[in-house]
């Protein structure tokens, strides 16, 4: 009898399973993109501001924000229209373009205090 209730709890839990929808992971993923992105918008302004951000850096960041903002206009509307092959392809590119944002920072961001700013060559 026990067994016979466990058993119909059981069903019961995988046919409640079976009727969720799935995980919308695209939607995860371009959140969690937004998410890096205004943090590197942020840190961008912030270089930006202090002045220590390069011509060639500006004109680096420039196109980046333009491939991001491009993209993610595309990205959005491939994932409406439920075409995960150019979401990804979208999501690729903007990838690349924040890292092009986090290089540009990085680059003019001073060293850790204590850092040597000289390559030591040990021959040997």
């Amino acid at each position: 009898m026990i067994r016979a209730v466990m058993l119909v709890v059981l069903l019961a839990g995988l046919a409640a399973c079976a009727a969720m929808p799935p995980i919308d992971t695209a939607r995860k993923r371009m959140a969690a993109f937004e998410i890096a992105y205004q943090e590197a918008l942020a840190a961008v302004s912030r270089h930006l501001d202090e002045g220590r951000i390069s011509a060639g850096g500006r004109a680096r960041l420039a196109e980046a924000i333009s491939t991001i903002e491009l993209s993610r206009r595309a990205a959005y509307s491939a994932l409406e229209a439920g075409d995960l092959d150019v979401f990804n392809n979208r999501m690729r590119l903007m990838q690349l373009a924040l890292q092009t944002l986090r290089d540009v920072v990085a680059e003019s961001s001073p060293p850790p205090a204590g850092a040597s700013t000289c390559l030591e060559v040990r021959h040997g």
